[in-house]
């Protein structure tokens, strides 16, 4: 089952997802499901190199249409599916990792590790 998704996560289309896209949308998620995220480090990661302004365009577009696609609630697993709900999420996650690796930056994590540690205060 699982390679099946990695299959079919690296062939969409991302580009579609990022009309999903806004500040107003990912904090919203970030405040419903971020503590029961296992992979919130790395899509805060995608999201402030999403914000760099070094960041290339096309890198930019990739992962705007990642985290639309994660903050969508009805995607290829749907997230109200427990456990299995966000594991296509994590996945696509993971791949605009792999495929961002020389943009996302050692600052994107730290920032991603303030955001985080920002949050934990808050709760």
């Amino acid at each position: 089952m699982l390679n099946n998704i990695m299959k079919q996560i690296s062939s969409l289309d991302f580009s579609k997802y990022s009309q999903y896209f806004s500040k107003k949308n990912f904090d919203k998620f970030i405040g419903l499901f971020g503590s029961k995220l296992r992979f919130l480090r790395p899509l805060f990661a995608l999201y402030f190199a999403a914000m760099d302004p070094n960041t290339p365009a096309w890198a930019k577009a990739l992962i705007i249409g990642v985290i639309g696609y994660v903050i969508l609630p009805v995607d290829l697993i749907p997230d109200m599916i427990p456990v299995a709900g966000f594991a296509d999420d994590a996945i696509a996650v993971t791949f605009m990792i792999g495929q961002a690796a020389n943009i996302i930056t050692p600052e994107h994590f730290q920032k991603a590790d303030d955001a985080i540690s920002r949050m934990t205060k808050r709760n």
